[in-house]
């Protein structure tokens, strides 16, 4: 603004380093090979590249959006109303968790007050637990159907597998 001239620093070499969870690629690159949050160290004249598996966050609310990540998450902080956070692996909050949605992987540690949320921990497993009430009624009345059609054709211990078995188990 005032018209004199700003000298440049000379420029410095800065070495590039690789660290745990990335590689360096043939086309110079740093290509992560974990899943995890990118982490990026400047230490004197070196940048230290590494990959956290773990993704760390202040509080979870409107403004940073719902949390997805392939790893673990730590909030150091609340969860928010209408939050989601969903981790392949552990969540743990340090805040309390207001009407919220939570979901793992493995598991869940919330080390303050839950508010009307929705917490899921076990992944596949949690589903399946879920649904085995269901699954164990519906084997029941299939068992319950096929003694009343064996019964029906004349025979306990008729197979159901003759070309007239669809009539019956339709009536």
């Amino acid at each position: 603004m005032t018209g004199e001239t700003i000298m440049a620093r000379e420029p410095v070499d800065i070495e590039i380093q690789v660290k745990n969870g990335c590689e360096l690629a043939e086309n110079g690159r740093v290509v992560a090979v974990i899943a995890g949050r990118p982490v990026i160290e400047n230490v004197s004249n070196r940048i230290l590249i590494s990959i956290d598996p773990i993704y760390v966050v202040k509080e979870v609310s409107q403004l940073t959006g719902d949390i997805k990540f392939s790893g673990d998450i730590e909030v150091q902080g609340q969860v928010r109303d209408g939050c989601t956070i969903e981790a392949n692996g552990n969540i743990q909050v340090f805040g309390d968790v207001s009407r919220a949605t939570i979901r793992a992987g493995t598991s869940v540690i919330l080390h303050k007050m839950v508010f009307e949320s929705n917490v899921v921990a076990g992944g596949r497993a949690a589903v399946y637990s879920a649904a085995r009430p269901y699954l164990v009624e519906i084997c029941e009345i299939l068992r319950l159907m096929c003694s009343a059609a064996r019964q029906r054709k004349g025979s306990s211990t008729a197979v159901l597998t003759s070309d007239d078995d669809g009539p019956l188990v339709q009536s």
